[in-house]
């Protein structure tokens, strides 16, 4: 702004900007100072003819530029919310103190707030900007990397999901993350009021003891994943498991033990109510489909009869009973025989069916013994002794058990005819 009178003009500048920087000798310069501060700058002008003039002005007063910063480090779970501390800062305080803030998240969001917070809506690594300014006009700008962390897809599978009681289940996790982060817990509860499960694939058997003929159990199933950097996702897949209850198989016999003669048995289901089929084997290759029924058998020996039940759920349930029939047991004792060589009735025994031990006596009328047998085909031919006995009426005692372990004792007399 330097002026000269007459027809002189102003040839030579020379400012110096009073920070010890070189001098400028243009006319109109442009400073740049390093530190803010006051300074005070000196122009010195000269003419065409030489004549010189200065000035002094200031003071120019530099403001100081602010430092920008804020927490570092920045990481957390995707739907969490992140918290943004100012930490930024500007020297000759309280001349000059910040007084505007612009936070830019990279997502398309701001905020003008000094400590703010936000919700990413995706993982991945978000550059987070923040521009200050103070009272005076000087900004500054920094930017920081903030990483949001994937959370857990949770999702399962079962082998089957319905069941009768005990009914047991293995589950499968299928819960997903994006690489290179990864999952490092598991908790899952069944709904059945069990303790919680840490295993990744783990079972679990459902059986309530309380659960009545014609109930079913119901049960949601919960999973909560955690990956390797702390976030959690969970899922509930609601009514997810059916429990079926388990019927009871039972039954009586009549009878449980009978001769060949009468080989029938007849069958009382004794099962829970719930049943709605029923299956019988008899042992021998027969069966029956009623719940009630009879059976006849064609030989004697020991047979298991498994009854087979099952509810309209199918669950089912098997129950067994042995039965026996035995060989008839019939025994015969002649009232005389007559030993006199013509090939007929010549020797005294009892005779039957059914028999498993066997022991025959003969007594004199004065209780002497002169025979005894404990062979079935042992029998007594008249004689004692090799010697013919007379005619006349002996007494005969036969210890007998039957083919059921019972004892058998007849007591008598058989008259010998010569």
């Amino acid at each position: 702004l330097s002026s000269v009178g007459g027809t002189d003009s102003v040839t030579a500048w020379n400012w110096k900007f009073g920070d010890g920087t070189v001098p400028s000798v243009i006319q109109n310069p442009t400073h740049y100072y390093s530190a803010w501060g006051d300074y005070f700058v000196l122009l010195t002008v000269t003419t065409n003819s030489g004549c010189t003039a200065d000035t002094t002005l200031g003071p120019v007063r530099i403001h100081p530029k602010p430092t920008v910063d804020f927490s570092d480090q920045l990481a957390n779970c995707l739907e969490d919310t992140t918290f943004f501390s100012d930490l930024s800062s500007v020297q000759n305080n309280p001349i000059d103190f910040l007084s505007a803030w612009n936070w830019n998240f990279a997502d398309g969001t701001s905020s003008p707030v000094q400590d703010t917070a936000h919700v990413f809506n995706a993982h991945g690594f978000y550059s987070v900007e923040l521009a200050v300014t103070t009272n005076h006009g000087c900004q500054d700008t920094a930017v920081i990397p903030v990483e949001i962390y994937p959370l857990p897809e949770v999702k399962f599978t079962v082998d089957t999901n319905f069941g009768c009681q005990p009914f047991r289940a293995w589950f499968t996790d299928l819960t997903e993350i994006p690489n290179p982060y990864l999952l490092t817990r598991w908790e899952w509860n069944f709904g059945d009021d069990l303790d919680t499960i840490s295993t990744q694939n783990p079972e679990n058997t459902y059986w309530n003891e309380e659960l009545g003929d014609f109930e079913t159990g119901v049960y949601s199933v919960y999973l909560r994943v955690t990956s390797a950097n702390g976030c959690i996702s969970d899922t509930t897949y609601v009514d997810y498991m059916t429990e079926y209850p388990k019927p009871d198989a039972l039954f009586s016999v009549d009878p449980m033990r009978t001769e060949i003669l009468l080989p029938k048995f007849r069958i009382t289901d004794l099962a829970s109510p719930n049943v709605v089929d029923w299956l019988y084997e008899w042992g021998d290759g027969a069966t029956a489909a009623i719940a009630n029924p009879t059976h006849e058998y064609a030989d004697t020996g020991r047979y298991e009869i498994t009854q087979y039940v099952t509810t309209e759920f199918g669950c089912k349930d098997t129950a067994k009973v042995t039965v026996i029939v035995d060989p008839e047991f019939r025994f015969y004792i002649p009232s005389a025989f007559t030993p006199d060589a013509d090939g007929v009735n010549e020797e005294f025994y009892g005779s039957g069916i059914g028999i498993v031990d066997y022991q025959m006596q003969i007594y004199t009328r004065w209780g002497q013994m002169i025979f005894e047998s404990n062979d079935y085909d042992f029998h007594w031919d008249g004689t004692f002794m090799g010697q013919q006995v007379q005619k006349g009426v002996y007494v005969y005692y036969f210890r007998i058990l039957d083919v059921k372990g019972e004892p058998h004792i007849y007591r008598g007399h058989v008259t010998l005819f010569r």
